[in-house]
């Protein structure tokens, strides 16, 4: 990898450690303040993305460490990260949106009534 490319690499690793955590945080601390167990299937499915940007670092810029991390890295493990990304994220954003229509729709009903 030319050094251009290595250095974008690297930026682009440390971007998305950053923002898997930044929007990891931001989930927990809405669970903690809702109490929704929407937002922890949400939050499980951000730590399966971290992990997999974690995992695909050192293969990327040291070489495979482990024989795991070297397996999870490949097209395979790859998959089951994406996989279950999408079996997390799915019911926790519908769910999450149903909640929010259901009390968008009790505060106009509630307004109405007023």
């Amino acid at each position: 990898m030319t050094g251009d490319a290595a250095i974008f690499n690297i930026y682009l690793m440390v971007v998305s450690v950053l923002g898997e955590v930044a929007i990891l945080s931001l989930q927990l601390i809405a669970y903690k303040r809702s109490g929704h167990k929407s937002l922890l299937l949400v939050a499980a499915a951000t730590f399966v993305a971290l992990i997999q940007v974690v995992v695909s670092l050192p293969l990327i810029h040291l070489g495979p460490l482990t024989d795991t991390m070297r397996l999870m890295a490949q097209p395979a493990g790859m998959a089951v990260f994406f996989t279950l990304q999408f079996l997390l994220t799915l019911p926790g954003v519908a769910w999450l949106f149903n909640e929010f229509v259901r009390l968008t729709r009790l505060e106009r009903s509630m307004t109405a009534n007023s």
